[in-house]
């Protein structure tokens, strides 16, 4: 069942400027042009940096697919902060714009979470634990997504 979801153009701009900062306006150009999403950056000009609906969850899934496809684990890593230890692999996210501004005391990035959790699906067909371990807004100093390193039981 696709997902419509839409995700703020904030977040497609952050990809963009990751990518544009660590491997080229022509490599964001290739990756584009290989997903098919060109409508993100049409004639040079970025998706702008607010919370206007852009893509979909599966659109952003299958950008994120391809950027893997091209540019391998070396070329994303950079793009996606990650590194991994034997509870799983870990994304932090240093400026968090999910929970900018809130307090709990439990994590509240709901967003990175499904879009992970929608990521992995897609490109593996399988699910994945994903829970997030530290939130800016419950005093941590990131965010930070633990996932797990074997899919969930069928």
């Amino acid at each position: 069942m696709p997902n419509e979801q839409q995700v703020p153009s904030l977040v497609i701009r952050q990809v963009c400027d990751s990518i544009i900062d660590n491997l080229g306006a022509k490599s964001l150009r290739l990756l584009f042009a290989q997903s098919g999403l060109q409508r993100f950056y049409t004639g040079g000009d970025l998706p702008p940096a607010d919370d206007t609906p852009s893509a979909t969850v599966d659109e952003l899934s299958h950008l994120f697919a391809t950027a893997f496809r091209i540019f391998g684990d070396k070329g994303v890593k950079p793009i996606l902060p990650t590194y991994d230890n034997a509870e799983g692999f870990f994304v932090e996210i240093s400026s968090c714009p999910y929970c900018a501004g809130n307090q709990a005391d439990h994590g509240v990035c709901y967003f990175p979470l499904g879009f992970y959790g929608e990521a992995l699906r897609w490109a593996t067909g399988a699910t994945y634990p994903i829970d997030e371990v530290e939130c800016i807004a419950a005093g941590g100093q990131v965010c930070r997504f633990r996932i797990g390193r074997a899919p969930e039981p069928s």
